[in-house]
């Protein structure tokens, strides 16, 4: 798995910046800084990487139906007349190369320097030339995630499906119970009855080959479809999380938490946490979340020794309104889950709204008194 980025000139990230890939790593931040920008750029990578990749331009618009951007120049800061910079490393192996996108022309982008020094110490500067350098899968999920057209499908992929919207999950659901053992979908299932007072998955299989998903508890059944928001948006998450894989894999989930009560969000990142160990760390988690709730229970996780501290990278997304751009600030998570490097005035709405709503129970009281 790769272990670490850095990156410059990219979207809205000018000055270099650097990444370190955990088994769970969380980027958070206020809207429009560039969280998603930074959780596309590792899919941005494998695609420029991808040696059955022989397209005039190094990397596609739309990645699994996932854009990446609407003109190359997107990518660029400021879309400027500049060269991005991206460095990869795992353990074994480093890449660091530039690319330019040109405003005319064709084909837009192009490899200015490529730089590859491999495991067994040979070196490549010839981009179109490369090996396969880093093996691993990516599985992105998107903010809002599909739910299943009319509440049914099959196990064939859709014409022009967006993978990231999440429906292959479903099916790897209905494959687990049609074709597999069920424990995928025993898990899973498990999981939103210890969270959601007793209710259950179950796949509907009687009237193959359409297939639905059920909220079961007790006999009483009802498709997902009629059930809330928050059951359907996370579902995927979780599949996701609990699949067995072969390759190492990295799943990048965009608030995982999306629609879910807050008394939940705390255990939607320990399923994540215990699914990244129960993989011997072949799969590894990047994810977005705007959760004050995930990331305690990351570091109570981090304290109580579930969790080693190594194994945990947390990144704030700050803007920098002089200069005009965004920066990655890294929180250091001590053993005792105590952090250092935590901005100011971040997730402390419920502070001030409480503060504010005694204050104003204060004045009514004094303007009330002797009513």
């Amino acid at each position: 798995m790769i272990q670490s980025i850095s990156f410059a000139n990219y979207r809205i990230f000018a000055d270099r910046q650097n990444l370190t890939i955990a088994p769970v790593t969380v980027i958070f931040g206020k809207n429009n800084v560039g969280k998603s920008a930074v959780l596309r750029l590792p899919l941005l990578i494998k695609n420029i990487l991808d040696v059955s990749n022989h397209n005039p331009e190094i990397f596609e618009k739309s990645v699994n139906g996932l854009r990446i951007c609407e003109d190359y120049c997107d990518v660029v800061y400021n879309k400027g007349h500049r060269a991005v910079n991206i460095a990869v490393a795992d353990e074994q192996n480093r890449v660091e190369l530039d690319f330019f996108v040109e405003s005319r022309g064709f084909p837009y982008t192009n490899i200015e320097k490529f730089h590859a020094i491999l495991s067994n110490g040979s070196e490549i500067t010839d981009y179109y030339h490369r090996p396969k350098i880093f093996d691993f899968d990516v599985e992105y999920l998107k903010s809002i995630r599909d739910v299943p057209q009319n509440g049914y499908f099959s196990l064939s992929e859709m014409d022009g499906e967006n993978m990231s919207g999440g429906m292959f999950t479903y099916r790897r659901l209905v494959n687990d119970i049609y074709n597999q053992s069920g424990e995928l979908c025993s898990e899973v299932s498990h999981w939103y009855e210890s969270i959601f007072d007793g209710w259950g998955i179950e796949v509907d299989t009687s009237r193959q080959p359409i297939y639905s998903i059920l909220l079961s508890h007790n006999g009483l059944k009802n498709n997902i479809l009629d059930g809330g928001a928050g059951i359907a948006q996370s579902l995927p998450v979780i599949i996701s999380a609990a699949s067995q894989i072969e390759t190492p894999r990295l799943c990048i989930y965009e608030e995982p938490e999306t629609h879910l009560h807050p008394e939940a969000h705390g255990e939607i990142a320990e399923f994540i946490v215990r699914k990244a160990i129960d993989s011997d760390y072949k799969k590894f988690f990047l994810i977005e979340s705007h959760s004050v709730n995930f990331l305690l229970r990351l570091r109570t996780l981090v304290a109580n020794g579930t969790l080693d501290p190594k194994d945990l990278a947390l990144y704030y997304i700050e803007f920098d309104q002089v200069k005009n751009q965004s920066n990655l600030k890294k929180v250091i998570v001590h053993p005792d889950g105590t952090v250092e490097g935590w901005p100011e005035n971040v997730f402390k709405e419920t502070l001030e709204e409480s503060m504010a709503l005694r204050r104003a129970q204060i004045t009514r009281e004094k303007t009330c008194d002797g009513c």
